[in-house]
């Protein structure tokens, strides 16, 4: 492989990586939110539960270990 082939497919395989991160982060906030508004939804949820959400959510593997 060329170099430039080369770089070109390392930077392939970090979008691709980093967008199974982006669509894990958001599944995580979403899944989160769903968690802290209850089994009847009747919790309340304001600017800073999502804003913590999404803090929490960078980590996500192990957010989704924990949740499970």
């Amino acid at each position: 492989i060329s170099p430039s082939d080369a770089l070109a497919d390392l930077t392939l395989g970090i979008l691709w990586a980093s967008t199974f991160y982006a669509i894990g982060m958001i599944w995580t906030v979403l899944s989160l939110i769903d968690r802290w508004r209850g089994p009847h939804g009747t919790g309340e949820i304001n600017f800073m539960s999502v804003i913590a959400a999404i803090i929490l959510s960078v980590p996500w593997p192990v957010v989704l270990i924990i949740t499970m």
